[in-house]
């Protein structure tokens, strides 16, 4: 079973590697990282610690989408791709934006519906995140913690696994940076922000 999840995520970085040589969807992860000929294409995957009260979604890092990360947690979803350099280098740093939302008011008959008044925007925020070190480039997970702190890390191992840097059950963020609230608003799927 470990080997099919293995050739999978070879296969996966080995299409988003196509995509970015096609020109398709990337962003680099710095401007110096676009000189580099040995940057990686690699995933973005969201994880929040915050509980099952919360989910973290629009979640983008240097302006790439990263999707989000639902109530239970970890891994919420892969979107692809954002470039990391071959060689990790001090003051890699990219800007992590995200949403937070609050169910804990959910009003489930409504939400089955695809009506979500009854969801809460916590807030909008924004952050300048350090990369931490890495050997080599591999998916960058985003993680999510209370009080508006993410921490980026690149990681062959999933955010459940015990050889992924963070432990998924960590919920004070550690080396999480603060973000900047810069929107409260109800949830209203569907509607750009300033409407």
């Amino acid at each position: 079973m470990k080997m099919v999840g293995y050739k999978l995520r070879i296969y996966v970085v080995a299409v988003a590697q196509i995509y970015v040589l096609l020109g398709c969807g990337s962003i680099p992860m710095d401007q110096a990282s676009s000189r580099h000929s040995d940057s990686t294409a690699v995933l973005i995957t969201p994880v929040q610690h915050m509980g099952k009260r919360y989910s973290v979604e629009d979640v983008y890092v240097n302006g790439q989408i990263g999707g989000g990360a639902g109530q239970l947690g970890g891994g919420g979803s892969m979107s692809c791709c954002i470039l990391l350099p071959g060689s990790w280098r001090p003051g890699l740093v990219a800007e992590v934006r995200w949403s937070v939302l609050d169910w804990d008011k959910e009003d489930e008959a409504e939400t089955r519906q695809g009506v979500f008044t009854s969801i809460t925007k916590v807030g909008q925020y924004v952050a300048h995140v350090p990369v931490e070190y890495y050997k080599r480039p591999e998916t960058l997970y985003v993680h999510f913690y209370p009080n508006g702190k993410a921490r980026l890390v690149s990681s062959f191992y999933d955010a459940f696994d015990s050889r992924h840097p963070v432990p998924f059950d960590a919920e004070d963020g550690g080396l999480a940076t603060a973000g900047k609230i810069v929107s409260h608003k109800k949830a209203k799927p569907g509607l750009a922000e300033d409407e």
